[in-house]
């Protein structure tokens, strides 16, 4: 993952805003990374492994998510990605990361959750 990520930065890095810096180099990185998702002469297997997982974007981030009550901020249960997770487990984190989303999209605060019911904050992820 880490190496993709760098392979596809090293593409657009320096280029962006000027024309004249889209080298062959430059060409050359792009046409790397096109024939592995292609796949190349006897590693199309490997190759397909490959661009599942980097095409994937849940493997871009690793992801944090505490509950808290709202009446005390007491924390109600935290997550930390998705590793060893139950399904049921693994889909209330993504409900609760996709609630957190929502609630900052439109400006909602804990203040604003019903009572008695833990609200979703403390979500992070980085890449």
């Amino acid at each position: 993952m880490r190496e993709f990520g760098s392979d596809l930065r090293a593409c657009s890095e320096g280029t962006i805003g000027d024309e004249d810096q889209y080298s062959e180099q430059k060409y050359l990185q792009v046409e790397r990374l096109i024939e592995r998702f292609r796949g190349r002469d006897g590693l199309t297997t490997l190759d397909e492994r490959w661009t599942a997982k980097v095409t994937d974007v849940r493997n871009w981030f690793t992801f944090s998510a505490s509950e808290k009550w709202t009446e005390t901020g007491e924390e109600y249960e935290h997550f930390t990605d998705s590793g060893g997770k139950s399904g049921g487990q693994k889909e209330k984190l993504a409900y609760t990361i996709l609630a957190a989303a929502l609630a900052f999209q439109f400006g909602l605060g804990p203040e604003r959750a019903p009572a008695g019911t833990p609200a979703a904050g403390g979500v992070s992820g980085s890449w």
